[in-house]
C-alpha cells in the first residue's frame, strides 16, 4: 500500500475517534439543530461519482485471475463482438449480485405444534420470518417477505431461539447454500428453464466466488504485521456476503479521467479500507 493512502487511512480513523472521543456540549439552542446549513445542489461539469466504488478493484481480480480469459476461451455463443464478449454478459450476473441490496429490517419468530399424517409423534415447528427493504442505489423499492421453517423433536426447555441458532450453527456448509441463497440471491430460478436456470446459478455465484478469491489473493507479509494480514485475510474469508457488499462494494467514490488512466477517487472512510486498498495494491490498480 502507498504510504500517502496509508496516511490518509489513518488520518480518516483519527479523525473520526476523535470526534467520537470529544466529549458533546449542550447549549441552550432556541432552533432545532437540523436544517440549519445553508444547502445548494450543484451538477459537476467533468467529474463524475458512483456509489458502488469498490467493483473497480473485482474487475480486476476477475481478470488477473484469468476468469476472463477462460470465459471467453470457453464459451463461444456470439458471432459478432460488437461490442460486449462473451465474458461480459457472465460477469454481468456476478456484478448485479455485487451491487444489487437487501436490507433486512426485522425478524419474527413463531412455533406451533407439528404432527405429520403418517407419524404418531407431535414436532415442534418453527417459523422466523424475516421482513426485507428491497433497495437499489439507497432508494427502497418495495418490502419483502422470506418464511423459514425449522422441524425438531428438542423438548420444551429449548427455546426456539436456541434452536435456531443451533440449525444455523451446525455446519459450515449449510451456512454457505444460506449465502448462496439469501446473500448473493445465486440459487434463485429465475428462467423456466432447467438449462437455463443452472446457468443463471453458475454465472450469479461467480460473485460469492469473487469474495473468496479477494481474500485468498491477499499476501499474509513476514514481519511485524504478518499476523495483523493473516486475521485480515480470516475475516474477509468468513465474511457474510451482504457485510462484504457494504464494507468493499459500496463505497461512494468520485470517477476522474486523468489521461489514459481511470481513477476511482474514495470520498468516505470504513474499517475495511485498509484490506481494500492491500487488495488494491497487489492487484496494481
Amino acid at each position: 500500500m502507498k504510504t500517502r493512502i496509508r496516511q490518509q487511512l489513518a488520518r480518516g480513523k483519527r479523525r473520526i475517534e476523535t470526534r467520537l472521543r470529544r466529549a458533546p456540549r449542550y447549549d441552550v439552542e432556541d432552533r432545532p439543530v437540523l436544517g440549519r446549513a445553508n444547502i445548494r445542489y450543484e451538477i459537476s461539469s467533468r467529474q463524475r461519482g458512483i456509489v458502488h466504488g469498490g467493483v473497480g478493484v473485482f474487475l480486476e481480480l476477475a481478470k488477473q485471475t484469468g476468469l476472463i480469459d477462460a470465459i471467453d476461451r470457453r464459451l463461444k455463443l456470439l458471432k459478432f463482438h460488437a461490442p460486449y464478449h462473451e465474458s461480459d454478459h457472465v460477469l454481468n450476473f456476478a456484478f448485479n449480485a455485487l451491487c444489487d441490496g437487501h436490507c433486512l429490517e426485522s425478524e419474527d419468530v413463531a412455533e406451533f405444534a407439528y404432527r405429520p399424517t403418517a407419524c404418531k409423534q407431535t414436532y415442534r415447528m418453527i417459523v422466523v420470518r424475516k421482513n426485507l427493504a428491497v433497495r437499489v442505489a439507497q432508494q427502497r423499492l418495495f418490502s419483502d417477505e422470506r418464511y423459514f421453517f425449522y422441524i425438531t423433536n428438542f423438548s420444551d426447555d429449548i427455546t426456539s431461539a436456541e434452536i435456531v441458532f443451533e440449525s444455523h450453527d451446525r455446519c459450515r456448509q449449510e451456512n454457505l447454500i444460506q449465502q448462496l441463497h439469501g446473500g448473493c440471491r445465486a440459487l434463485r430460478a429465475a428462467l423456466d428453464t432447467l438449462e437455463a436456470n443452472g446457468a443463471s446459478m453458475l454465472m450469479t455465484a461467480l460473485a460469492w466466488n469473487l469474495k473468496a478469491w479477494a481474500a485468498l489473493w491477499l499476501p499474509e507479509t513476514p514481519g511485524r504485521w504478518q499476523e495483523q494480514h493473516r486475521e485480515q485475510k480470516r475475516r474477509l474469508l468468513t465474511m457474510e456476503f451482504r457485510t462484504f457488499v457494504n464494507a468493499f462494494v459500496r463505497l461512494p467514490c468520485q470517477i476522474v479521467r486523468m489521461g489514459r488512466r481511470l481513477i476511482y477517487r474514495l470520498l468516505g472512510w470504513n474499517p475495511q479500507l485498509p484490506t481494500f486498498f492491500r487488495l488494491a495494491h497487489v492487484l496494481r490498480c
